[in-house]
């Protein structure tokens, strides 16, 4: 607060001064998320094109071959 109570101010004054350490915190956060999880589901996605296969050859089951798709589309 750039001002006493009571005391007499002009247009343009700075009046308030805004902590901004916090907002970029959660903002960087929130980056650091998005990419987590973009890698996750990369890798959920390539996992599902593996077991795709696998599955197609009879060498999964359908059960795990569900769980991986599940897994991709998240």
């Amino acid at each position: 607060m750039n001002f006493q109570e009571g005391q007499e101010v002009q247009a343009g004054d700075l009046l308030f001064v805004i902590d901004s350490r916090p907002m970029q915190a959660a903002l960087d956060q929130a980056k650091a998320n998005l990419q987590r999880d973009a890698a996750q589901l990369q890798n959920s996605q390539i996992q599902f094109n593996r077991e795709q296969k696998l599955f197609d050859q009879k060498l999964v089951s359908q059960d795990e071959y569900f769980t991986s798709k599940a897994a991709s589309t998240r």
